[in-house]
């Protein structure tokens, strides 16, 4: 599939203005859907000046930073302490593929410690899973995969209902 994102200002507060890096990725992220195929197309139409700042956006050359990530942590603990992940366990053996994931820098809010608690495993796994990335090969992947679709999932659910909270 092909996206074209027909300019890159949008209307706001009596004013057109950029849209922000999160926006514009969200609207080229939609190219590439797998159920779809296997790659997708993306074009972005902008103006001269901004020409570079969206090559480097796309090329993966600009850090983006989430406004959620300072609080991620917190979020979690609170998420977890409300039950929500109240079904889950760390099955014997988990532990150990649980602590070499969180070595891995697709996990960027790290573990002081090894993995202890619940909440521990579902701040490693959700992480990884946002990041796309596969489970190592071990024994306890397939329950470890099946954990951390159940977790994103919450996670969706849990991302709108924060959303809507600040809408308001």
């Amino acid at each position: 599939f092909m996206v074209i994102v027909k300019g890159t200002k949008g209307y706001a507060n009596n004013n057109y203005e950029e849209y922000t890096q999160s926006e514009v990725l969200q609207f080229i992220g939609r190219a590439g859907r797998p159920q779809f195929g296997p790659s997708g197309k993306a074009i972005i139409l902008t103006e001269k000046t901004m020409v570079k700042s969206y090559q480097n956006l796309v090329s993966g050359s600009e850090i983006l930073e989430s406004s959620l990530g300072p609080q991620l942590v917190r979020w979690l603990e609170v998420i977890c302490r409300c039950g929500e992940f109240e079904g889950f366990r760390i099955t014997a053996g988990q532990k150990g593929v649980l602590n070499e994931l969180n070595k891995s820098p697709w996990v960027r809010f790290k573990l002081k410690d090894r993995v202890q608690t619940i909440g521990d495993k579902v701040l490693v796994l959700l992480q990884h899973g946002l990041n796309c990335k596969s489970l190592p090969d071990s024994n306890h992947a397939p329950g470890l995969g099946y954990d951390m679709s159940r977790i994103i999932q919450i996670a969706q659910g849990l991302a709108m209902c924060i959303r809507e909270c600040y809408a308001e």
